[in-house]
């Protein structure tokens, strides 16, 4: 059974697929003395990472055979690790966003709850009867601010000192608080709450082996992470550990195979649909699939936009409705499964998002929405995949007043204007079902006049035709630069009939265009596509001729 748990004891002892991530385990004891950030974006597995990394660390599991036949257990000093330390662990992202008041009530719920876990410390002859009394109001939840904010910094004092080893602290989600309040009059004062709860957490506490937090963005380090030098940040730029989150080809492989076994499906169709949904991520130099999609996936066997519908979008919605006059340019490229170059910046705030649009591309890489390659100062920004593209057109049909038809009627004239032949096949099958209600036309005239119209939407720089003579025939859609420095494109499209192979008639086309030398009349770089259409998704053949006429 697959299935995606954020308990690691829960996975384990029912007997779920798991992907081995153990070997974060060994990262961070490598870097005793310091702290992790560890940020991707959301239903990555970075609440599962936690309950695994404290059920291998945290002393209260003593005993446990979790880590049975894992990585971690083949390295040397595992076992010395192993339920050796008092855990404290703090899951941020349930705190109330409904005002200033409630947050620190609902922070001082979370440290109530963790003193509460430790009774042991009030009946200690170790702990020092000042730091207990300290505690004490913490439980009682009765302390003052300032005492909150230091609560992390005493329970640690006070375990460490009643079992004399380091503590371990685990902080996961760190910055859901402040993407909540993130558009409330009352973000600047949660912003000053949390930075002085994290830092004193951190920075100033001697009794940790080390801290690991998780989150989605950096949120300013400047602001809320000031002053912590010895914060180590793994974001979705890192060269360092990217298969510790998301799921590599290797481990999607792998399921594949057990699940075709399971359903009669051939592996590779199940993997080649996996693929175009929910591939296209990259964290650092690897490509990574989005873990909760493809779970939900390979759980009900149907391609649906799983992950963008498991969270709000209302900060993104709002971005995108403040910049659009700004950056329209650069969000139709991005909805025309084009790149966009800009600059990646580190600790990106929400002022910063509001004040500098370029800003934006780096929010929405690392939240997910985008995925990113290249260099800091120039860095390559794009969609990822079919999953996240059906969101983004979405979105910029809201926030732009396009209607989603034209936008995917855009989208096709792109994607066949820059030869993107892994979209182009979803592009063709999503705007066939808006052109003609669901049903495939009866015959190859309608699909020319679709493409046709797609192509219009190109502008005055193109001229467009269908069944224009050209060589020794007519050329289905046959599309000429007539200024500017784009291309000149062929197309011949191929109705499928009952027992057609659409490789084989996909194949034929493309001969045709080239046999019949349509291409003849056209000068300069030039597009030839030839395409089986009416046999489910639309398969094409492509060439590109340099000088269509000396290539005939």
């Amino acid at each position: 059974m697959v299935k995606l748990v954020s308990s690691y004891p829960e996975m384990k002892t029912k007997g779920y697929e798991v992907a081995d991530k153990t070997m974060l385990i060994e990262d961070l004891l490598e870097s005793t003395g310091m702290s992790s950030l560890y940020l991707r974006p959301r239903r990555y597995g970075k609440t599962l990472a936690v309950s695994m990394l404290d059920s291998f660390l945290n002393m209260r599991y003593e005993g446990n055979n979790w880590f049975e036949g894992t990585e971690i257990m083949g390295c040397p000093d595992a076992k010395e690790h192993m339920n050796a330390y008092p855990v404290i662990k703090l899951d941020l992202k349930g705190m109330s966003d409904t005002g200033f008041p409630e947050t620190v009530e609902s922070l001082k719920e979370i440290m109530a709850n963790q003193c509460s876990l430790f009774p042991e410390l009030f009946e200690s002859g170790r702990v020092d009867r000042g730091i207990l009394g300290i505690l004490e109001e913490i439980r009682n939840r009765t302390c003052g601010i300032a005492t909150l904010h230091r609560s992390v910094l005493t329970l640690s004092m006070a375990l460490s000192i009643h079992y004399g080893t380091r503590v371990v602290l685990l902080i996961d989600e760190y910055d859901a608080i402040l993407n909540s309040t993130a558009m409330k009059p009352w973000h600047e004062d949660v912003l000053g709450l949390m930075r002085n709860f994290l830092s004193s957490a951190l920075k100033t506490n001697d009794y940790l082996l080390f801290g690991f937090m998780t989150g989605v963005t950096e949120m300013g380090k400047a602001s809320i992470l000031s002053g912590l030098n010895n914060l180590y940040v793994n974001d979705v730029t890192c060269d360092d550990y990217p298969e510790r989150f998301g799921l590599t080809e290797s481990e999607v492989r792998t399921w594949c195979r057990k699940k075709s076994l399971e359903c009669d499906r051939d592996e590779e169709d199940i993997f080649r649909e996996i693929k175009e949904w929910y591939d296209g991520y990259t964290f650092g130099e690897t490509r990574v699939f989005n873990p909760w999609s493809v779970v939900n996936y390979l759980g009900s066997m149907r391609a649906r936009p799983y992950w963008v519908n498991s969270g709000s979008t209302e900060i993104v919605q709002d971005l995108l409705s403040t910049h659009m006059h700004t950056l329209h340019d650069a969000l139709n490229k991005l909805a025309s499964c084009q790149p966009v170059v800009s600059v990646m910046r580190s600790g990106v705030t929400y002022a910063s998002l509001r004040d500098n649009p370029s800003n934006v591309f780096t929010y929405l890489a690392m939240c997910g929405y985008l995925t990113v390659q290249g260099e800091w100062d120039y860095a390559e920004f794009r969609i990822p995949n079919k999953e996240v593209r059906m969101m983004f057109r979405d979105l910029l049909h809201q926030t732009s007043g396009i209607s989603e038809p034209q936008i995917r009627m855009r989208m096709l004239a792109d994607a066949l204007l820059g030869a993107d032949l892994e979209v182009l096949p979803s592009c063709i099958d999503e705007v066939i079902m808006d052109f003609f209600t669901g049903y495939h036309p009866r015959t190859e005239e309608g699909y020319q006049t679709m493409i046709a119209a797609c192509a219009f939407s190109l502008g005055a720089d193109f001229e467009v035709k269908t069944e224009y003579p050209s060589g020794k025939g007519r050329a289905d859609v046959w599309i000429r630069r007539i200024r500017g420095s784009g291309v000149n494109m062929v197309m011949e499209l191929k109705k499928l009939q009952d027992g057609d192979d659409p490789y084989e008639s996909a194949e034929e086309a493309l001969a045709q265009i080239l046999g019949k030398r349509y291409t003849r009349t056209l000068k300069g770089r030039t597009l030839v596509y030839g395409i089986a259409l009416g046999g489910g998704v639309p398969v094409l053949r492509f060439r590109e001729l340099s000088d269509p006429f000396s290539a005939l």
